[in-house]
């Protein structure tokens, strides 16, 4: 019986064994991850943030500031484009109108152009670092 046992052990070890399956390099790396992108790009996002922060907005909500203030926001960009679940990740410095701007900044950014695994629309975390200098 227990030569039985130890046979059929051995049988089942070998059974489950996984023999070496070639793939190419197309299969196992996929095709490349497009990340998500403002629309027009990078120098276009820049000319938006230039444009629709308002440092001004900031100083007199807060009375006074001085200095450079660094806020991280985190996002994620939905297979539609669409910002979703926008935080304030990171504060160089306790400055809540900041992050309060960083936040409506982000917000209310136009659609993003999805990223893409395969050619297909996946969601996407980005971190966008924002810098309020008064």
């Amino acid at each position: 019986m227990k030569t039985i046992f130890i046979f059929l052990l051995g049988l089942s070890l070998f059974a489950c064994r996984t023999l070496p399956i070639k793939m190419s390099d197309e299969e196992v790396l996929g095709e490349p991850l497009e990340d998500a992108e403002f629309p027009g790009g990078y120098a276009k996002m820049q000319a938006y943030i230039a444009k629709n922060m308002n440092d001004k907005s900031i100083i007199d909500s807060s009375g006074s500031l001085d200095g450079t203030y660094r806020v991280i926001v985190k996002f994620d960009v939905e297979m539609d484009g669409s910002i979703r679940n926008a935080a304030v990740e990171k504060s160089t410095v306790n400055c809540p109108p900041c992050e309060k701007a960083a936040l409506r900044l982000v917000q209310n950014m136009p659609n993003w152009t999805p990223a893409k695994m395969n050619g297909l629309p996946i969601v996407s975390p980005v971190r966008l670092p924002l810098s309020f200098t008064f």
